[in-house]
């Protein structure tokens, strides 16, 4: 199916037959246009990915990276932002983490930690949140989701920053 029209009339048995190889000729064609549009897609949007990825550590090498806790709806205070830059004194995976939960404010999973922990893997990301809960310093709220202490509230300052509002 190029675009020209196939008239058929459904009321002759003949011209169905005759025409149906033609058709589905033509739609197996399509079909695999489409799947090779689709394939070409999703190579673009890896090549978009990765070159996201490239832009945000430049950034964060910079200390001009922009946090994802605002796509939570979390909004995010400069102090947190030079957290995720690696500005803030370096310290154990664990008290960076707890720093993380408190200041974001909300309960959090894995994922929403790791872009503060400058390099550490998702297993040891895991791992803090589940000694802190351990340790008493954060609270296990649901599987593999923890909070602060005092429970849901805004975020906060870390160390020097300005409160988030």
């Amino acid at each position: 199916m190029t675009g020209a029209k196939t008239e058929i009339n459904p009321f002759d048995l003949a011209d169905l037959k005759e025409k149906l190889p033609a058709l589905e000729s033509a739609l197996e064609t399509r079909q695999a246009q489409l799947f090779q549009e689709t394939e070409q897609l999703q190579l673009r949007q890896r090549e978009v990915k990765s070159h996201e990825e490239v832009v945000d550590s430049l950034r964060r090498i910079l200390g001009t990276y922009e946090n994802p806790p605002e796509k939570l709806g979390v909004k995010v205070s400069n102090a947190l932002s030079a957290f995720a830059a690696g500005l803030v004194e370096q310290q154990s995976t664990k008290a960076r983490v707890v720093e993380v939960v408190n200041a974001l404010g909300a309960p959090v999973q894995v994922d929403d930690v790791l872009p503060y922990l400058n390099g550490a893997n998702r297993d040891t990301a895991q791992w803090a949140l589940w000694k802190a809960d351990q340790d008493g310093e954060l609270k296990r709220v649901a599987k593999g989701v923890y909070a602060p202490l005092d429970g849901p509230r805004g975020a906060k300052e870390i160390e020097g920053g300005a409160s988030a509002s």
